[in-house]
């Protein structure tokens, strides 16, 4: 565990806050709970598959992430897609397993 506020690995367990742990850097005396942040793109992406009719447990296979994280993303979908951008929905070529559809983000002016 590296400190957020000095870069130093003094650091030690400190409690529980709402069921994460908090942390305390022994150099800085800086405590954190530490985080890991899941790529904004990632919660885009599984929004958008979701509404193209992808199910919740399917999506947490695809990206390696919880289904209650795909859930709680749902809850607030506007949240998550990144403004500016216009999705064009296009059939694609018919390939081997059969039609697809071919999502593509744009900018929109």
């Amino acid at each position: 565990m590296i400190c957020r506020n000095c870069g130093k690995t003094n650091v030690i367990k400190n409690g529980k806050a709402k069921e994460s742990q908090k942390y305390k850097c022994k150099n800085c005396n800086f405590q954190f709970i530490h985080e890991l942040k899941i790529d904004p793109d990632i919660k885009q992406e599984s929004v958008l598959l979701y509404k193209l009719g992808v199910s919740i447990p399917k999506i947490s296979k695809i990206f390696n992430i919880s289904t209650v994280n795909v859930f709680n993303w749902l809850k607030e979908p506007n949240r998550f897609c990144k403004k500016g951008k216009l999705i064009v929905l296009t059939p694609s070529q018919k390939d081997e397993e059969g039609p697809s559809v071919f999502l593509e983000i744009l900018e929109n002016e």
